[in-house]
């Protein structure tokens, strides 16, 4: 039998490895999709309409909301969270539940900024006083008029898959009637 050269059996081995991690990594993205899909079923939301845009200008966002919210008589409530994050996508689901979605239609002007894996609008997270250090989903809340009532940089939200939409709801209108971030 004809031996194969040291440097052959070197590449042979090396391409085996590369296939092994191709492999692995191809298996990575798909478990990730799979997590994706159950977290999206189980939060009750679309994969093609995801409630934090990516690629969204949320300045743009802002003033746009700011603007009908002065019209409208209306608070605005600009949302910093992730598609990947189950307490942003609890609090969105709970927004959108029949327990909350009109009164918040009523009364506020909704953002949701995507924060992607804390590297994107950190800027304009910094800019609203907005601070993720005790996780997301975080709130900021303007009045009619556009000043700041404040934010739940304490981690008033981000428990959100611990709260009920009747919490939830107790919380807005809190916001709503005192001016005040309260815990839910």
């Amino acid at each position: 039998m004809a031996r194969l050269p040291l440097n052959w059996l070197v590449a042979a081995v090396l391409l085996a490895l590369c296939a092994a991690l191709a492999g692995y990594k191809a298996f990575q993205v798909l478990r990730h999709h799979w997590h994706q899909d159950a977290l999206y079923q189980k939060y009750g939301v679309d994969s093609d309409r995801l409630p934090y845009p990516e690629g969204a200008d949320p300045r743009r966002q802002l003033a746009l909301a700011q603007r009908r919210a002065a019209a409208e008589d209306k608070l605005v409530m600009v949302i910093f969270g992730a598609n990947w994050c189950p307490d942003c996508l609890a609090l969105h689901a709970q927004l959108e539940s029949d327990t909350v979605r009109d009164y918040a239609q009523r009364n506020f002007e909704i953002v949701r900024v995507d924060v992607g894996q804390f590297d994107k609008n950190q800027d304009f997270a910094e800019a609203l006083g907005v601070t993720s250090r005790r996780g997301i989903p975080v709130a900021v809340f303007f009045d009619e008029d556009g000043q700041l009532i404040g934010a739940t940089n304490d981690g008033e939200l981000e428990p959100a898959r611990a709260y009920t939409s009747r919490q939830i709801l107790s919380f807005i209108q809190q916001v709503a009637a005192s001016r005040q971030i309260v815990r839910p």
